[in-house]
């Protein structure tokens, strides 16, 4: 184990300083390094950059899209598309441009969002703090992306496109800072949320078990990036040529390996062949304290609730007038929740899973066939088509709810 996880730390910091490197094939090499505006040009899809700023002064990234060969206007449906962790707006269209769930939803007619949240490479803008010189900038963890950016995004596409109701799409952290937010009965969020698609959920994690994972529970990488001043992970260097990518150029299987450590990448079910191209945007910068939060989660032994950040006794004391972080209340919330889990999904564990969908008010659930990285990246993306777009359409989905 410790073999494993030295040899996964090094290639997570190799990747924390690479991007792109010139590869045989053109195509692959421009959509490797292209922006999301650019890849979006390149299909024909209109785009738009929307910078949307939050209470607490952080400056966001989003991009709106419509159906190819159009302009883009404002009297469509709008469905608002959040990633997870290290991860950005660049996975809902880095598929084949016919399995990209951002473009498929566009090509269906619906007025595409894609969110940043705060820290990913998408996002670093601040009203007065910069995040290369401020380690201040970085005093978040997913809990001020719940409290701060979905309040600020919903209340600025809503002012933008006169909804009155806009459906939300979460993918792992994605689903989880929502969980957070409706249980905390966020006035802006309850108000907006029309329908809440969730795939691969995470608000428990008593069973996640991919490398990743054991790498956050095992190793005191916390410690460490505390002891050397580390404020954030992963952040691209565009100025570095990307040694993974070469490789992965001649070794596929490598770039295999890697996801399915970091992303609980299914060799069944996901687009290997992409690799090439994801691998040009993903993964993305957080925060040190996000990952924090997550090992403070799966670390915790005493019970499977979703809390709020540990500062520890006087800590929690200052910030919440308790010496124990505070439990988000999952069984509090009433928004029907349409929970989507992967069969072989190792961090979104099934189990899991099925204790949220007990735990809901109100929820289905339903199981494909999957990993954790299937929801962005599959390589037969009718899942999607037979549960996401249907539930959005008010039709019933082709795949029948998972019993609980």
């Amino acid at each position: 184990m410790k073999l494993q996880a030295s040899l996964f730390i090094f290639t997570l910091l190799l990747l924390s300083q690479v991007q792109s490197q010139q590869l045989s094939d053109d195509d692959i090499k421009e959509l490797a390094n292209d922006s999301f505006v650019q890849i979006c040009q390149k299909y024909n899809y209109p785009v738009e950059i929307h910078k949307i700023t939050t209470q607490d002064g952080y400056i966001l990234t989003y991009y709106r899209i419509q159906r190819p060969g159009t302009t883009i206007v404002s009297n469509l449906p709008v469905v608002y598309l959040q990633h997870g962790l290290v991860d950005s707006s660049f996975d809902f269209i880095i598929n084949e441009v016919t399995k990209a769930p951002g473009f498929i939803l566009a090509n269906q007619g619906f007025d595409v969002w894609m969110g940043n949240s705060r820290g990913n490479d998408q996002s670093l803008e601040h009203i007065s703090l910069n995040w290369q010189t401020d380690p201040e900038y970085w005093n978040f963890s997913w809990q001020e992306m719940s409290k701060y950016d979905l309040p600020a995004a919903f209340s600025y596409i809503a002012n933008v496109t006169q909804a009155e109701k806009i459906d939300y799409i979460g993918h792992s952290q994605g689903t989880s800072i929502m969980f957070a937010s409706l249980s905390e009965k966020d006035p802006i969020v309850s108000k907006y949320l029309g329908k809440f698609i969730a795939m691969g959920p995470v608000a428990y994690v008593n069973h996640s078990d991919a490398m990743f994972i054991d790498l956050i529970k095992k190793v005191k990488l916390t410690a460490l990036l505390r002891k050397f001043n580390i404020n954030y992970v992963m952040m691209p260097n565009q100025k570095v040529n990307s040694f993974v990518q070469l490789v992965c150029a001649y070794f596929p299987s490598f770039c295999g390996l890697f996801d399915q450590a970091l992303a609980n990448f299914d060799p069944k079910t996901d687009n290997l062949e992409r690799f090439k191209v994801i691998l040009g945007h993903y993964p993305t910068s957080t925060s040190s304290r996000t990952i924090e939060h997550w090992q403070q989660m799966l670390n915790n032994k005493k019970d499977a609730s979703m809390k709020k950040f540990d500062y520890g006794l006087i800590g929690n004391l200052k910030k919440y007038g308790s010496i124990h972080a505070p439990e988000y209340d999952i069984s509090s919330i009433t928004q029907k929740v349409y929970l989507v889990a992967g069969a072989y999904d190792r961090i979104a564990d099934i189990t899991d899973a099925t204790l949220l969908h007990n735990k809901l008010q109100n929820s289905e659930m339903y199981v494909i066939e999957g990993g954790h990285g299937t929801f962005m990246w599959a390589r037969d993306i009718s899942y999607f088509y037979q549960i996401v777009t249907p539930i959005l359409h008010n039709k019933t989905p082709l795949v029948p709810p998972a019993s609980s």
